[in-house]
């Protein structure tokens, strides 16, 4: 009679995990995404041409960043102070 109590309240445990479990999943909002990428993975379609090109545009304007950064490091108009003892490193 002990087995059977144990093995109903550890079966009992279980479910209610699993639910809770259901339930989380079932109420999560999903990311909200903007991109191109994440409204063709909903709709369970994915082009790999067009996230090839995202991804292209986006390593040019990143490339442009970097080097407009690297201008202004060469050219001296970010100047870098340090201050602070060199004894207590």
């Amino acid at each position: 009679m002990t087995n059977t109590k144990y093995l109903n309240t550890v079966l009992t445990v279980i479910a209610v995990l699993l639910a809770g479990n259901l339930w989380v999943g079932a109420h999560q909002s999903p990311t909200a995404s903007t991109s191109l990428e994440g409204s063709a993975l909903a709709q369970g379609r994915v082009d790999a041409g067009q996230q090839r090109a995202e991804m292209i545009n986006q390593l040019k304007s990143l490339t442009s960043s970097v080097d407009a950064l690297s201008k202004k490091l060469s050219d001296g108009s970010i100047k870098v102070k340090v201050e602070g003892d060199a004894d207590h490193d």
